[in-house]
């Protein structure tokens, strides 16, 4: 088949399709009509000599042959984007949404920034935040998801799809209780004291499914455990009225202590510290709203930390 055959219109609308599996959704991205872009996958079908789409149970599923065309054809249309706009990416005239699944520790810490900086700088993007989960790195791939907050240990977690990460925040971690309770008037923990009452521990099943992979933020130790919960930001909340301690990060026990009457203690423990920071998956590393917004994010974050301290 010559290139000269190919109506290279028909390839954004495939971008589209794919990113979205969706011809409602596309069209509405793409501002076409439904008709529109039915013609153009029945096009597109004839072009590929596949059925790209399938509707499947009720639901719009992507071929295999799809799946394979995501990552050549986003180079194919970046590389021309960039051939026939080759000056700087206008941000003010971009439009687009900007997908990100975060746990809800991460989209505390980080959502108001990425919010500011899209308004300030690139007002035509619109963020999206949404909770994640095991599919994560697929639906990175396919386009569905653009970003991911996360702490840099769970990459282990999400093998095999490779992904890259650019670090944002280093975290330690305090122990938190309710502002009430008998260890709150202590200026220093005991280790026996810390073993002694039971714990609310952090569990985000949605990526780390074995409780072991993040044991090594209460030092490992043999914790009596009152609860597991996959919300962080529910544990100031539960732990008011009560004698059980958590092992939050300081920026969170930083954050809440104004919020409500809960105190945060040092560990009686050496605490692992980690990053947390943004995730994406290869596919988008020459997308140009990408670029820019890996590179902004992070001065963003510490300007906002400084400002904290």
């Amino acid at each position: 088949m010559s290139l000269r055959s190919v109506n290279l219109n028909l390839l954004p609308i495939l971008q589209m399709l794919l990113k979205t599996g969706s011809v409602s959704r596309a069209a509405a991205a793409l501002r076409l009509s439904q008709p529109a872009v039915s013609d153009a996958l029945a096009r597109l079908r004839v072009l590929v000599k596949d059925q790209l789409l399938l509707r499947i149970g009720g639901e719009m599923k992507l071929t295999p042959r799809a799946m394979e065309l995501i990552a050549p054809l986003d180079e194919i249309c970046t590389s021309l984007q960039l051939f026939f706009n080759p000056g700087d990416l206008e941000l003010g005239s971009a439009t687009r949404e900007l997908v990100i699944g975060s746990a809800d520790v991460c989209a505390y810490l980080f959502g108001r920034q990425a919010i500011e900086l899209l308004h300030e700088e690139a007002p035509g993007t619109t963020l999206h935040l949404m909770e994640f989960d095991t599919r994560l790195c697929e639906r990175m791939a396919s386009r569905e998801i653009d970003f991911a907050f996360l702490p840099e240990f769970a990459l282990q977690d999400l093998a095999p799809a490779p992904l890259r990460f650019e670090r944002l925040l280093f975290v330690d971690h305090v122990v938190m209780m309710w502002s009430q309770h008998p260890l709150a008037t202590e200026v220093k923990l005991a280790n026996d004291d810390f073993m002694r009452y039971p714990h609310i521990i952090f569990q985000p099943d949605a990526v780390i499914t074995d409780p072991s992979r993040i044991s090594f933020t209460w030092g490992g130790l043999d914790l009596k455990v009152a609860a597991r919960v996959g919300q962080m930001l529910l544990i100031p909340r539960l732990l008011l009225g009560s004698n059980c301690l958590s092992v939050v990060p300081r920026p969170i026990a930083d954050a809440m202590m104004p919020l409500y009457p809960v105190k945060a203690l040092e560990l009686p423990y050496p605490s692992e510290s980690f990053y947390l920071g943004l995730a994406w998956s290869p596919v988008f590393d020459a997308d140009p709203i990408h670029k820019w917004f890996r590179s902004s994010m992070p001065s963003r974050i510490q300007a906002a930390k400084v400002d904290a301290d």
